[in-house]
């Protein structure tokens, strides 16, 4: 399964949305998925409805507890409003009202612990060529459900410190 990456207004690109389909359960039979023992929260941010459902399924199949977002001005009220319950943020970087980085500067203010991945499919965009310096921190479009998985396990194992400046200062465009 493969998730497709949205236009720059934040709507699926028409020569991939086509490609998006209802997830099946073989989708989420990954062999290093703990099934009902995972704990971690993860919080999805993205303005294209059918790709945050799609994200939020894997999550959620593969054991995750998962909340959803449609920018980031949401996710920052849903973050102040339940600090501790969230254990990482996996945001796209483009989105309307408030976009990823923004989200990621406001959000360590208050939770300079909480991780954070970036996601885009806009490697053009000088924005996401910075995040993408950070390969810990981002995750490109499309991807597959493997991939997924693989970014959010090893950013909830691995040591966090913080994010770099530069990624920090920039705003939805």
């Amino acid at each position: 399964m493969i998730i497709a990456a949205a236009s720059q207004q934040g709507q699926p690109s028409p020569s991939l949305a086509p490609r998006l389909q209802t997830p099946s359960r073989e989708c989420f039979a990954l062999p290093h998925a703990r099934h009902n023992s995972l704990k971690e929260t993860i919080l999805v941010v993205e303005d294209a409805e059918s790709i945050r459902k799609m994200v939020c399924a894997m999550l959620s199949g593969a054991g995750y507890r998962c909340m959803e977002a449609a920018d980031g001005e949401e996710a920052y009220h849903i973050v102040a409003g339940a600090p501790k319950a969230i254990d990482l943020i996996l945001t796209d970087v483009m989105m309307p009202k408030m976009g990823g980085p923004e989200l990621a500067r406001r959000v360590g203010n208050i939770r300079p612990e909480l991780r954070v991945v970036f996601m885009s499919g806009y490697s053009e965009d000088p924005v996401v060529r910075s995040i993408e310096r950070s390969a810990s921190l981002f995750l490109p479009k499309p991807f597959t459900a493997a991939a997924l998985m693989d970014k959010v396990r090893r950013s909830l194992d691995a040591p966090w410190t913080g994010l770099p400046d530069s990624n920090q200062g920039a705003d939805a465009r």
